[in-house]
């Protein structure tokens, strides 16, 4: 069991903070359910008929139990089998231990079986959460090419390095528009280190954790300026500041001078007001609304500089 993976579910990333975000609505709970059933119960043979759906119920109640630290999920008295317990421990869990539920279905092992195209689900999910207007997304499988030995002979194989996830969305236009296609954008293997810093940068934003929000946004942004020069056989040097990166990429790419500055804006804001450096004798105070511009200026640098850049 990949503990690593079980304990860093959408609950552990993202903690109460006293807020109350909109809840799931029953409708939601009861689609992703009848949506998990319907497919998980297609036969594994002729001969097991259920296999799959009691399978993959019986592995989530495993990865509960251990997530939670209690053999049993409910004190219902009728949930006497792990099955049982699981379906009554998912019809009346904390909202977000429900999305924990959503991500251990992308994780399950005959999930491949189930989906071939292993974004059929995930596509599905994020139509659900539209349906009820729910601020959630489910962000996409990511897979990398590499070159292992088969038979004597080296030849490139798709490998698996990131499961879906669950995210926070405010503005469905925004998430729509330019943080899912930058998260997208960021899913290439080149751009792995990127894109767990946005990830990262939206979880902080989530937890009311403004001036990390920034810090990570600032990191994001250089990563993605590195790459890019890497990529393209630019030259930069590791230490370089995002101004040095930014005018490196401007200087040998077809993006005009003047873009420097409102591409710039996301590593000012990070030098002024993050914890990447320190406050002196006057505490910082991040707003949400100045984190949320900060996330949003990321998402456009990023997409306007791998779109023109790679």
């Amino acid at each position: 069991m990949d503990f690593s993976r079980l304990f860093g579910t959408f609950s552990r990333r993202h903690p109460s903070t006293g807020s109350r975000p909109t809840p799931l609505t029953p409708e939601f709970r009861n689609r992703f359910l009848m949506l998990c059933r319907d497919n998980f119960s297609k036969p594994a043979n002729f001969y097991q008929p259920t296999a799959h759906w009691e399978t993959f119920l019986t592995e989530i109640h495993s990865q509960f139990t251990y997530l939670l630290g209690r053999p049993r999920l409910t004190e219902n008295p009728g949930s006497d089998t792990p099955i049982k317990d699981i379906i009554a421990f998912l019809t009346s869990c904390p909202d977000t231990s429900f999305l924990d539920f959503v991500e251990f279905a992308f994780q399950v092992s005959n999930y491949q079986n189930v989906f071939p195209d292993e974004q059929v689900l995930a596509d599905a999910v994020n139509a659900l959460f539209l349906i009820d207007n729910l601020p959630y997304a489910v962000t996409p499988f990511v897979r990398e090419t590499r070159e292992e030995l088969f038979h004597g002979r080296r030849e490139a194989v798709q490998v698996l390095t990131a499961h879906p996830r669950v995210i926070r969305r405010d503005d469905q236009v925004l998430h729509r528009e330019v943080i899912q296609p930058a998260l997208t954008l960021l899913t290439d293997k080149r751009f792995s280190t990127a894109n767990e810093e946005f990830l990262e940068a939206l979880v902080d934003f989530r937890k009311g954790d403004y001036g990390d929000c920034l810090t990570k946004c600032g990191s994001a942004f250089e990563s993605t300026l590195k790459l890019i020069c890497e990529r393209n056989g630019w030259s930069y040097r590791q230490t370089d500041t995002a101004a040095r990166l930014l005018e490196a990429v401007i200087a040998e790419s077809s993006l005009d001078g003047f873009f420097k500055e409102p591409l710039l804006i996301v590593a000012t804001i990070r030098n002024r007001l993050s914890k990447a450096h320190g406050s002196g004798a006057v505490s910082k105070q991040v707003s949400p609304a100045k984190a949320k511009f900060a996330i949003n200026a990321t998402a456009s640098a990023i997409l306007l500089l791998v779109e023109e850049c790679t």
